[in-house]
C-alpha cells in the first residue's frame, strides 16, 4: 500500500491549495502531516477541490510535529529557510550539531567544559558557530587549537569565535547553559575572558577588541 504525507503550516488555518496571503508568522516552524494510503503526491497535484475536501477530513491521521526550521513567510504566504533551533545551527548551507562539535572540542582540549553556540552576525545568513571553553588561567595555544580542529572538523563546523573563560554556566545537574552566552555573543566582556575571531585570510585566531567587535557588526570584516 503508497502512503503520501502532506504538510502544512499548524499555526495556519490554510491547507495546501490555499493561496490567500497569510502575514501574520512569529517564526515557529510547526507542521501537521497527513498520512494518507494510496495517495501519491501526482495524485494531490492533479487533484480537484473534491478530492482535496476528502483528505481534510482524515482527522485521525493527522499529526503535529517539529522539524526544528524557522522559517519567514513573505506577503503572499510563500514561506522561506531562515534558520534552525535547538541544538544545531545553519552556517555555510550546512546544518551543524552543537553537541557533536561539543564532543570533538571537548576531547581535543582534555575533557574540559565546552559550550557551542550560533550567533547571529550581521548582513549574514545563518549563525556563525560560537565556542565557550572553560579555561582557567595559563597559556591557550590557539594555533595548535586551530590545527587540531582543521583535522577534526569541516571547515563549515569549525568555531568562528572562540570564548575563553573560568568556567562555562551550568545548572544544578551540570547540563551547560547557553542562553546568557548566546546573548552577549561575541563582544567583548569581563577582562578575566578573551574572545577570539578567526580571521580566514589570515588562517589564525585573533582577539577581538571593541574595533574588530564594531567592524564585525559593520560588516567590515569579512568571514
Amino acid at each position: 500500500m503508497s502512503r503520501a504525507c502532506l504538510c502544512w503550516p499548524a499555526f495556519s488555518t490554510q491547507h495546501p491549495g490555499q493561496t490567500t496571503p497569510r502575514k501574520e508568522f512569529n517564526g515557529a516552524a510547526r507542521l501537521h502531516v497527513v498520512i494518507l494510503p494510496n495517495f501519491t503526491p501526482s495524485d494531490w497535484l492533479g487533484a480537484g477541490r473534491e478530492r482535496r475536501a476528502a483528505a481534510q477530513i482524515h482527522r485521525d491521521s493527522v499529526y503535529p510535529c517539529l522539524p526544528g526550521d524557522v522559517l519567514v513567510m513573505d506577503e503572499y504566504g510563500y514561506m522561506y529557510f531562515r534558520d534552525r533551533n535547538g541544538d544545531t545551527f545553519r552556517w555555510r548551507g550546512e546544518n551543524v550539531s552543537t553537541t557533536e562539535v561539543e564532543g570533538v572540542l571537548s576531547g581535543l582540549l582534555g575533557h574540559t567544559d565546552v559550550a557551542v553556540y550560533g550567533v547571529s552576525v550581521p548582513g549574514v545568513e545563518g549563525k556563525a558557530g560560537m565556542a565557550a571553553i572553560a579555561h582557567a588561567g595559563g597559556q591557550f595555544d590557539l594555533s595548535a587549537f586551530l590545527i587540531a580542529i582543521q583535522k577534526a572538523l569541516p571547515s563549515y563546523a569549525r568555531p568562528v569565535f572562540l570564548r575563553l573563560m573560568p568556567s562555562v554556566d551550568t545548572t544544578g545537574t551540570f547540563k551547560i547553559q547557553k542562553m546568557r552566552l548566546q546573548r552577549e555573543g561575541y563582544k567583548p566582556q569581563d577582562s578575566s575572558e578573551n574572545i577570539y575571531f578567526l580571521n580566514s585570510r589570515a588562517g589564525c585566531y585573533e582577539a577581538v577588541t571593541d574595533e574588530l567587535h564594531n567592524a564585525i557588526m559593520e560588516g567590515k570584516v569579512c568571514l
